[in-house]
């Protein structure tokens, strides 16, 4: 199975991305939703996930600075 972090700053989309889609029925558990880049930075430290679907303009950290941060953990 997948391990997928959702990373969005608004409320209801981050909700509806991880409710509306049968993630299951994908093979994907989502590992965490977070609120902004940072949150999402220290969840992908931790728990090496498989996919990131995040937003790019988010506070604190956006997502292409995250995707970046990501990348020098995990280059492949």
């Amino acid at each position: 199975m997948l391990k997928l972090v959702i990373a969005d700053d608004e409320k209801l989309i981050r909700e509806s991305i991880s409710h509306l889609i049968d993630w299951s029925a994908l093979n994907i558990e989502i590992l965490a939703v977070c609120k902004n880049g940072l949150e999402a930075f220290k969840v992908i430290s931790e728990g090496e996930p498989d996919l990131v679907l995040t937003d790019i303009k988010m506070p604190m950290m956006d997502g292409l600075e995250l995707i970046s941060k990501a990348k020098e953990i995990y280059p492949e």
